[in-house]
């Protein structure tokens, strides 16, 4: 029988997928199942790990504070031939869970997301949940959330990784990046990272599945989230989704009926601003920064990977989004701060299944 096919934009993969024609069904599983085949044919399954946390970190006094994001879950997709009455075990990773909430100094780590899995005859596939993000009060550098594993798929891709920091000089206040988001088009794009060269307040942001989050350029910023189209930008510019600016669309894998990819990211966001959610699938959230007051970076409402947040002189309460699934949360890091610092959740795990008889 000939095969239809899915060629991500990112990497020139080329990848079968399911047979041409109509899927007799389409279903997604949020938790644990099993699935039996109703009758001999072809199965497609996308299996998507869950997003990492990032990290917090609270200072009262004028210290360095810095704070990473959470990986994404990694994807694997795969078809294969099943008979009437095959079992498979479905399991679905949980998204990391938010750190506690910061109101006096200290840091706190993110958590790793939960990995899901498809295990039965003819698929072993293994998408595991993205790491999180580190925080501590110091100049020295610190790696983002690790992006999620892949395995035993036609189609492995690894998540995105949290935005890392490097080594940086002077006081370096308030430092955050953001999430990674899952490889849905064959690359998991990081979010944004945070040079050498910096030394003051600055928040990037969250990974999309079309391109990284914008990373920081210069002294200080609040970076764009990446987009459905490409990167965002370093100096708070959204990456691209379907605009007037735009050529066209990237498509899930519509064999298995999910969302329109479509989203840009949203821009970054500055002093006592909140970055904007991300309310399509894809796009992941700007980061913010702010020298006095307080501000917040929006969570994600599918695949993104949400900002990072950076501030100084915090009166009041900050937060880092939430993301829905698949993602890792952003960073936030406050110096010489009073008041509250919360964290987001990582996107939780999901399985995609299409079947047609064969």
């Amino acid at each position: 029988m000939n095969q239809g096919i899915l060629t991500p934009g990112a990497g020139g993969q080329t990848v079968r997928l399911a047979p041409r024609g109509e899927a007799l069904f389409r279903r997604e599983f949020r938790g644990s199942d099993i699935w039996t085949a109703p009758q001999d044919g072809w199965l497609s399954v996308l299996v998507c790990g869950a997003g990492g946390s990032g990290g917090l970190t609270l200072a009262t006094t004028a210290v360095a504070t810095r704070a990473t994001g959470g990986g994404a879950g990694g994807v694997v997709v795969k078809t294969a031939f099943v008979r009437k009455g095959s079992q498979y075990a479905i399991a679905v990773g949980a998204g990391g869970a938010a750190p506690a909430t910061l109101s006096t100094p200290g840091s706190n780590v993110g958590n790793a997301g939960g990995g899901s899995s498809f295990v039965g005859p003819g698929f072993n596939l293994l998408a595991g949940g993205g790491g999180g993000g580190l925080a501590a009060q110091t100049t020295a550098a610190l790696a983002g959330g690790a992006g999620g594993t892949a395995f035993g798929g036609e189609w492995n891709a690894v998540g995105g990784a949290g935005g890392d920091i490097a080594s940086t000089p002077g006081s370096a206040r308030g430092i955050g990046t953001g999430g990674g988001a899952p490889g849905l088009f064959g690359v998991g794009y990081s979010g944004g990272s945070v040079p050498g060269t910096v030394n003051d307040v600055s928040g990037t942001g969250g990974g999309g599945v079309g391109g990284a989050g914008g990373s920081v350029v210069g002294t200080f910023a609040a970076t764009g989230g990446g987009g459905a189209m490409g990167a965002g930008g370093s100096a708070g510019a959204a990456g691209l989704g379907i605009s007037g600016t735009t050529t066209g669309s990237r498509l899930a894998p519509n064999l298995f009926g999910i969302w329109l990819i479509q989203a840009a990211g949203t821009a970054g966001a500055i002093n006592g601003m909140s970055a904007p959610v991300s309310g399509e699938a894809g796009g992941g959230s700007g980061g913010c920064y702010f020298t006095s007051g307080a501000g917040s970076t929006g969570g994600t409402a599918f695949l993104g990977g949400s900002g990072g947040l950076g501030g100084n002189a915090m009166s009041g309460s900050a937060s880092i989004g939430a993301v829905t699934f698949g993602g890792g949360s952003g960073g936030g890091a406050i110096t010489a701060g009073t008041g509250s610092l919360a964290g987001g959740a990582g996107g939780a795990g999901f399985i995609l299944l299409a079947f047609q008889p064969g």
